[in-house]
């Protein structure tokens, strides 16, 4: 989802937002086909005019899993980045990357929680240092952090 400066399609990002918190039964993060999905609706909806305006945001405690819901394998680990090699991606991590290349957008993590730190390293290989925010959890402070954090990103002064 998306919207011009005009904010035309804001009602719809914000109702997918919901939906997509209802939907979400706290125990995974598909970190890999989140990814690969949000690249290839940059594709669908032809806004890869302005690579300066195209971002993802991928909000994480940056524990990377495989499928969601009812397809949950919960012994299925995608490793993204090599943890015994940090800052090195895998195969999955190297694809990710090379998606994001391609269409020029950038990737912004905002990890989300105490695991995120105990988890960063399993990230961290996909985006620039930079472009890595922690916050400690969802509290009404920490909401107005993370607006701010993508306030800043979307609408540089």
């Amino acid at each position: 989802y998306y919207f011009f400066n005009d904010q035309t399609n804001r009602d719809g990002i914000l109702n997918a937002l919901e939906n997509e918190k209802l939907d979400w039964d706290k125990s995974t993060t598909d970190t890999y086909n989140a990814i690969i999905r949000a690249t290839d609706m940059f594709s669908e909806d032809g806004v890869l005019d302005n690579p300066d305006q195209n971002f993802i945001f991928l909000v994480t405690d940056g524990e990377p899993n495989c499928g969601i819901g009812e397809n949950l394998d919960s012994n299925c680990q995608q490793e993204l980045c090599d943890e015994s090699n940090v800052g090195i991606p895998t195969n999955y991590g190297s694809e990710l990357i090379q998606e994001l290349e391609e269409r020029d957008i950038k990737l912004y993590i905002l990890g989300i929680g105490d695991g995120f730190s105990e988890n960063k390293d399993k990230v961290s290989c996909l985006t620039e240092d930079e472009y890595i925010e922690e916050i400690s959890g969802f509290t009404e402070q920490e909401f107005k952090l993370i607006e701010e954090i993508c306030r800043d990103i979307l609408c540089p002064s």
